[in-house]
């Protein structure tokens, strides 16, 4: 499968875990359990603003890579979070793709996960997956709930992207650990 943040496959939630993964949706989640750290896992990020006056920062982060000590991740941003702001042109549910790839260790993006689980299930789309999947909630509203169904991740769609190299420079000179991963 090519890269599967831009893939049209939906995601769905991981089995007994608040996170949302990439799958075939022909296939069923109970197959096995799923790595919490697999590629394509998305889970909620959290890192300091640049600006110590605003809030935290909360994108999206993707597991791109793993290797036996780090995680690379990919993250999204909400419009508002970046400096032009949210504009008439972006969706409700629309995210930004950042160009970064911070890495972290293993152990801090699991507590990282941990300390998220409480935020709900998340997943990126592209803009094409989302609208086929919004008509076919819209198309089929009238299914009730067979038997007893996961909760739905929220859904978000990225169909363009975004660079900050401010927040590249701080990646650059905090090192491999990538942005600060504050937990508190």
């Amino acid at each position: 499968m090519a890269d599967l943040t831009l893939s049209d496959t939906l995601c769905t939630t991981a089995p007994g875990l608040d996170i949302g993964i990439h799958t075939d949706p022909l296939v069923s989640e109970s197959l096995a359990p799923v790595d919490p750290l697999a590629k394509g896992v998305f889970f909620w990020y959290k890192e300091d603003s640049l600006d110590a006056t605003q809030a935290p920062l909360r994108p999206i982060a993707e597991v791109v890579e793993r290797c036996a000590d780090s995680v690379t991740i990919r993250l999204y941003y909400l419009p508002e979070d970046t400096p032009r702001g949210r504009n008439v042109r972006h969706g409700k549910d629309e995210v930004l793709a950042s160009w970064r790839s911070p890495k972290l260790p293993v152990d801090d993006a699991m507590q990282l996960i941990a300390s998220e689980q409480g935020n709900g299930a998340v997943q990126v789309v592209t803009y094409r997956a989302y609208c086929r999947m919004k008509a076919n909630q819209k198309r089929f509203h009238f299914v009730g709930d067979v038997g007893a169904q996961q909760p739905r991740p929220m859904t978000y769609f990225v169909r363009d992207d975004y660079r900050d190299m401010q927040l590249e420079a701080r990646d650059a000179t905090i090192g491999p650990a990538g942005a600060s991963t504050s937990l508190q």
